[in-house]
């Protein structure tokens, strides 16, 4: 996506009509771009909106939301260029967060199927020669609790990063104001989260959209389910005469420091760019806690392949010992 929306900001910018762009980056795309590209071509002629007709075709709800600002400005180059540009910090950061966790992974998958194994095959084996030559004691016992525990320490890390990534995608408010809990996922998640529901309302104010439309035109794009939440809670309270802040802090996944940022655009009156300026800083503030856990996880991964081997190979070694000095 971040190719398509690079070269139709360029195609745009250039003085190209928009049908006449979609038609030129269609014949460059893969077969199934391609196709997609067809039918938003063809939903145009219909006289659908751009945005509607990303949606209908089932494009990303950032990519959507991103058009609407243009159609709502008529500057659909700056909000492709924009949407480039942000798909490939993304992607950048992707990639460098794989590199850095492909070793740490490679690793703890290994020490999981060799703890699995050993237990399986190796261990009762040495436990059967341990109880042959007569020296079973409470050193088996410890070793087996231990191996336990770092067991334990694997599936709980594994359980903690599934259940933040199950919440994310589904999307519940309820799941996501519990997942956000989980320790260092947790500030991430809620980070995350922040971004993608405060990033398109301050694109569409800075489009020119008061706050009840621009929310309004966000449930309309369909959002995720803790979005659209906040979105319909934050309507809701402001036709009532509340504050912006008053209803955002009703929302218990919300990343805390928009209390700084929504206090100054509400005293300044420029909300939009307030809210921009804390979409790039959670960015920021994403890329280095990513960073931070993906550097810790390699020596996480170390001690405790180094724990392992070291516990199946006291093991081995004590009964062979004990064996030996009985001769």
């Amino acid at each position: 996506m971040r190719r398509v929306a690079w070269q139709l900001a360029k195609l745009l910018e250039a003085g190209i009509p928009i049908s006449e762009a979609l038609e030129a980056v269609r014949a460059e795309e893969s077969p199934r771009k391609s196709d997609a590209l067809g039918r938003v071509l063809s939903l145009l002629e219909t006289g659908v909106p751009l945005a509607e007709a990303l949606a209908a075709v089932g494009w990303s709800k950032e990519v959507v939301s991103f058009v609407a600002v243009a159609e709502r400005t008529g500057n659909y180059a700056d909000a492709l260029r924009r949407l480039a540009e942000r798909l490939g910090r993304r992607i950048a950061l992707q990639r460098k967060l794989a590199g850095q966790l492909a070793y740490p992974a490679f690793l703890f998958a290994v020490v999981l199927l060799f703890a699995v194994l050993a237990h399986a095959y190796l261990v009762p084996r040495i436990a059967g020669f341990a109880d042959a030559v007569g020296q079973k004691d409470l050193t088996e016992a410890r070793l087996h609790a231990f191996d336990v525990s770092l067991l334990i320490l694997l599936v709980a890390g594994a359980f903690i990063a599934a259940l933040a990534a199950i919440a994310f995608r589904a999307g519940d408010p309820r799941l996501l104001s519990f997942a956000v809990r989980l320790p260092s996922v947790g500030p991430v998640l809620r980070a995350t989260a922040t971004v993608r529901s405060l990033e398109p309302l301050a694109a569409l104010l800075e489009a020119g959209y008061d706050v009840d439309r621009a929310l309004g035109k966000l449930v309309e794009l369909s959002p995720p389910p803790y979005a659209a939440a906040l979105y319909l809670h934050v309507r809701a309270r402001l036709r009532e005469g509340d504050r912006l802040s008053d209803a955002l802090d009703q929302i218990p996944w919300l990343d805390g420091r928009w209390r700084i940022y929504v206090g100054l655009g509400e005293r300044t009156g420029e909300l939009s760019y307030a809210l921009t300026a804390y979409a790039a800083f959670l960015e920021e503030d994403l890329e280095e806690r990513l960073g931070r856990i993906a550097a810790s996880a390699q020596p996480l991964a170390l001690v405790l392949a180094a724990a392992f081997a070291a516990s199946l190979l006291l093991r081995i070694l004590l009964p062979l010992t004990a064996a030996l000095a009985s001769f």
